[in-house]
């Protein structure tokens, strides 16, 4: 039986990005497993590991794990001193995550839209050639079409 609890992950994947930080002032937000392992620059499966060996905060709600982030220990380059505004922070980032998964996905349904569209174009080109044959031999006289002939 897998063991479950605070420091013990499992492999379920998240559904929704951000939760409620219960205390925006404290530089600490709480986000799902997958978005914190993005903003922390790391896999989800080291995250994880993170949470069991108790380096990192996590816990579990409603099946979905929960990881606290304190913005100040995200890689970013800049001055550790300087503090974010958490909520800005992940809001922006989780919108950024959308907006690129929107953008795969669209890309995607264009690849399939457009090899889709070029077979049916193709299709309609023969069914338009066929039919302009069949207007051709309809217009000629019967008896050119019993005997033969040009138009």
């Amino acid at each position: 039986m897998p063991i479950s609890g605070p420091n013990h992950p499992d492999n379920e994947v998240d559904t929704a990005a951000t939760v409620q930080d219960s205390d925006q002032d404290s530089g600490r937000t709480v986000l799902e497993l997958r978005t914190a392992a993005r903003f922390l620059n790391t896999s989800p499966d080291a995250l994880r590991k993170r949470i069991k060996r108790g380096s990192a905060q996590g816990y579990k709600e409603d099946g979905r794990w929960l990881v606290v982030v304190d913005t100040l220990d995200r890689p970013t380059g800049q001055d550790r001193t300087e503090r974010l505004d958490t909520s800005e922070l992940a809001d922006l980032y989780e919108r950024l995550l959308v907006a690129t998964e929107e953008a795969t996905r669209y890309k995607a349904l264009s690849e399939v839209s457009e090899s889709t569209y070029t077979a049916q174009i193709a299709e309609l080109q023969m069914e338009k050639t066929a039919l302009e044959e069949r207007l051709v031999e309809a217009t000629r006289p019967w008896w050119r079409r019993l005997f033969g002939g040009g138009a």
